[in-house]
């Protein structure tokens, strides 16, 4: 489960019971905060087209995946930004 990562990236308390992976109400604000952080760099690598494609199949596991995928691709362009 990638829900401490996706804790960690949300600023939450890793802890208790984290249900990204279950429940809409908790994972629609991580799809807003990747649209928000998305940049021209994020969009080139296809970041958020999985998460779009899985909204629109209300598929919750799949978005679920997609926004695993799209903090882990953020975190590297980050750090590499840092260097």
């Amino acid at each position: 489960m990638n829900n401490k990562l996706i804790a960690e990236f949300m600023n939450r308390t890793i802890g208790g019971d984290l249900r990204y992976h279950t429940s809409w109400d908790w994972l629609m604000p991580v799809v807003q905060k990747c649209y928000d952080l998305e940049d021209e760099e994020m969009n080139n690598l296809g970041a958020t087209a999985d998460i779009s494609m899985y909204l629109t199949d209300v598929d919750i596991q799949g978005v679920y995946s997609a926004v695993s995928e799209f903090i882990k691709k953020y975190t590297i362009t980050q750090n590499q930004d840092d260097e």
